[in-house]
């Protein structure tokens, strides 16, 4: 099942605080307001915030596979979303290095649908093998929810540590698929899996 609201209107240049929202989160750690570990449902603040993390993240990396610059950038969520309200407000109205936003929800892969980055559930991580290799050669950047994804080919993964929401890369992932990310994020984010060895 799909749902893709209209796309927004292209948001003028971003101020200099939204475009260093991540790096400040990052850098100070910013709490995250959650339940108790193994609960779903995540505070309203946290899955903000999680929001914030999955659009601004793409502002800081640079994409391998651009066809047409005028397009929409493409978020596509598979799987059961906890945070499309949250997500979809705080893409109003903004765009990603230039492109407006268009969201879409998948139960599964989007066979077909191309997308620039797609956010992988909870509810898909008996599956994140399938998806990972799905989008591997496509220029489609992954990110999860859970730390342990990082070491299944997921490129970023989004977790919590304590009372806050951490930031973790998977190097070899990204370098492999063509990706860098901005070296102001790579020294505030954990590198879960580092980049392969040079021969």
């Amino acid at each position: 099942m799909e749902r893709v609201p209209a796309s927004p209107r292209p948001r003028q240049a971003q101020s200099w605080v939204g475009r260093t929202c991540l790096t400040v989160i990052l850098f100070l750690g910013l709490a995250l307001p959650t339940l108790a570990a193994g609960l779903s449902k995540p505070d309203p603040a946290g899955l903000r915030l999680e929001a914030k993390f999955t659009i601004e993240l793409a502002s800081y990396m640079q994409f391998p596979k651009v066809k047409d610059p005028s397009s929409p950038f493409v978020i596509a969520v598979i799987g059961e979303s906890p945070f499309s309200d949250e997500l979809e407000a705080y893409a109003k109205g903004q765009t990603i290095q230039g492109r407006s936003i268009q969201i879409s929800y998948y139960q599964r892969v989007p066979e077909g649908r191309p997308c620039d980055l797609l956010f992988i559930c909870r509810s898909e991580w008996p599956r994140v093998g399938p998806i990972v290799a799905w989008c591997k050669t496509k220029g489609i950047l992954t990110v999860a929810e859970g730390e342990q994804l990082a070491y299944k080919g997921v490129m970023v993964s989004l977790f919590v540590e304590g009372d806050r929401l951490r930031l973790g890369i998977n190097l070899r992932a990204l370098e492999e698929e063509g990706f860098t990310l901005g070296a102001n994020v790579l020294q505030l984010a954990r590198v879960l899996v580092p980049p392969k060895p040079a021969r």
